[in-house]
């Protein structure tokens, strides 16, 4: 990559992740859906085995997600900026890429089976 367009078009779409799941997350978080709502919310077995485990799995879910998107959110913005600083190679920043989007999705992954692993804990049989 020899365009600096490039580099701010990728790091763009490397941030688009983060931003969005930041939003969805602050929604479950601070404005909590009512129990067994259809909109957007954390829905498992767990989760929807009463309103208390319904609040709880919103509010942690929400929570974690929210500030562990924060940190890839910064990850991915540095990321962007080392490719355009240290003009890397196309296939250097291509892995670069790859790396963050891998992060973004073992972020989610990873939320998922901490709230299913709390939801164990304190609502479990």
């Amino acid at each position: 990559m020899t365009d600096l367009g490039e580099y701010v078009i990728c790091g763009v779409c490397m941030m688009l992740e983060p931003l969005t799941v930041m939003v969805i997350a602050m929604l479950i978080w601070r404005l909590p859906p009512d129990y067994m709502d259809m909109g957007t919310s954390y829905k498992t077995k767990l989760a929807q085995k009463s309103p208390e485990s319904w609040a709880f799995a919103q509010f942690h879910f929400g929570k974690t997600t929210f500030f562990t998107h924060v940190v890839i959110l910064i990850l991915s913005a540095a990321s962007c900026a080392a490719g355009i600083v240290f003009k890397f190679p196309e296939n250097v920043f291509a892995w670069t890429v790859t790396a963050v989007a891998f992060l973004q999705v073992f972020g989610i992954i990873g939320n998922i089976l901490e709230t299913e692993h709390k939801l164990k804990k304190y609502f479990g049989k």
